[in-house]
């Protein structure tokens, strides 16, 4: 066992020096001892630096414990310091005040694995962060102090910072990100290509008059598909910087909001309170009826129209909002619903037959899966993010607060399987870790004015949002990594 002790600031002449300096200080003379003691007891905060404050006592023999105890009155306790993904240290406990905060465990341990430059660390028990002192960790949960605490360590996460705004002339209802390029759909029926630089480099009409506008759009192989208010879902080609309609779903009746795709197939949410599943492929499922399909426009000649394959439809009547596919497997898809319902469906059953239905309590508007975890994020009206295992219909993680506005998009993180990003009506983006259920751990800066936050996505290549102002906002981390910062 390892015993913390440590020495009054009392003697630290003029300020207190980063925990960097510190650190850089202390790695030249690591060797040398750190445990005199003194006889002051006061001020047991964490601005004292490691060098000065912090040393740890190694046994004379393995069998042995260390005999230097912290100050009398001092509350301890043993701790193990474990890892998943970071460089392990020994698992042997050590002893520690129990008045630390995440800030002085992170000096802590950067001093026992002797990192050179001292790296951030947050600290997880029972698989949730440290949200402050120990102490009162210990005491809200009711833990002995007699035992030993298990404490995982992680590298602390870094804002995103904001890095551009692209602006185009209309309201954006959807956003999708791939390696090369941004596609966007907008309220005024156009579809947008960007490139990384902010440029517009394709872009074309899916449709015209009133109710024109498109709702959503995702990238799929060889182009994209999106949903339009007019009850019309398009399979778009792009190929050779052009865009083509590979063809034409027709079948909603009115506005198709949520849509996803995987592997040749597209489902699709609507207004009317049907999901429906269909074909990619121009050849697959049958050609829709031409009485149903409005008069074609001259650039249409060759789009084929195209029926559902299948088709849902809620038993309340209430829209259908959101929708996406099982993260494993393809013939399983998810969907909510304003009637406060998330279904599972079977896409094999032609009905589109729910597996199991669970009710919130809340209208629902948006979701994203956190397919590692097998969590749905789920964005109700009442400005609140409900974290639900799918697998039970009765159990639900948690509940995160933070906006105070219906949350209209969500989108998972690319690479850390605990986060995800929430955008909503009160015009804010936040970045959430399921771990960290008091709130969110960050929140990103817009323009005050800017209104409601109508799309998102979450790329290797950054966080892009969309909304009534017109504009993509985009953040990036380091080296254009969201979650390796």
């Amino acid at each position: 066992m390892l015993v913390l002790s440590w020495h009054s600031p009392k003697s630290i002449k003029g300020p207190i020096r980063s925990e960097a300096e510190n650190f850089k200080s202390i790695s030249g003379t690591k060797n040398q001892s750190f445990c005199r003691r003194s006889a002051a007891k006061k001020k047991k905060s964490e601005e004292f630096s490691l060098q000065r404050s912090l040393a740890v006592r190694h046994p004379t023999k393995m069998d042995e414990p260390a005999t230097q105890a912290p100050p009398s009155g001092t509350s301890t306790i043993q701790v193990r310091l474990t890892t998943r993904t970071e460089t392990p240290i020994s698992s042997t406990p050590i002893v520690i005040p129990t008045n630390v905060t995440r800030y002085t465990l992170s000096q802590i341990l950067n001093h026992l694995l002797e990192n050179p430059t001292p790296i951030p660390y947050s600290f997880l028990i029972n698989s949730v962060y440290l949200p402050s002192s120990l102490d009162e960790y210990i005491t809200s949960h009711g833990l002995s102090r007699e035992e030993v605490l298990e404490i995982e360590y992680v590298r602390s996460v870094l804002p995103p910072q904001w890095e551009a705004s692209w602006t185009q002339d209309d309201w954006i209802n959807g956003v999708s990100v791939v390696n090369e390029n941004v596609v966007t759909a907008s309220y005024d029926g156009i579809v947008r290509i960007w490139d990384w630089s902010g440029n517009v480099v394709a872009k074309a009409n899916a449709g015209e008059g009133a109710l024109r506008p498109l709702k959503w759009i995702k990238w799929m192989n060889g182009g994209f598909v999106s949903g339009s208010m007019d009850g019309s879902l398009r399979v778009w080609d792009y190929q050779d910087g052009k865009i083509s309609t590979r063809l034409e779903g027709r079948g909603h009746e009115a506005s198709v909001d949520a849509g996803d795709y995987r592997d040749g197939k597209v489902i699709s949410a609507g207004a009317d309170s049907t999901l429906r599943l269909w074909s990619a492929n121009p050849e697959g499922g049958e050609d829709a009826e031409s009485v149903n399909v409005r008069k074609r426009r001259r650039t249409d000649a060759v789009v084929r129209y195209k029926a559902p394959l299948a088709t849902f439809t809620s038993p309340n009547g209430q829209p259908l909002t959101s929708t996406t596919f099982h993260p494993v497997e393809s013939s399983v898809a998810y969907s909510t619903s304003l009637s406060s319902n998330l279904y599972t469906h079977d896409l094999m059953h032609r009905s589109l037959e729910p597996i199991s239905s669970s009710s919130f309590g809340a209208p629902l508007l948006s979701m994203a899966s956190l397919s590692s975890l097998s969590l749905l994020a789920l964005g109700t009206t009442t400005n609140k993010i409900i974290i639900h295992d799918p697998r039970s219909d009765t159990i639900s993680q948690h509940v995160l607060s933070g906006h105070e506005g219906f949350i209209s998009a969500l989108s998972s993180s690319p690479e850390n399987s605990h986060m995800f990003a929430s955008g909503s009506y009160d015009g804010h983006v936040r970045v959430w870790d399921v771990r960290n259920p008091s709130g969110s751990i960050f929140k990103l800066s817009r323009d005050a004015k800017a209104g409601k936050i109508l799309a998102l996505d979450w790329h290797e290549k950054g966080l892009i949002s969309g909304g009534q102002d017109g504009k993509l906002d985009i953040w990036r981390g380091n080296g254009g990594n969201m979650s390796k910062l």
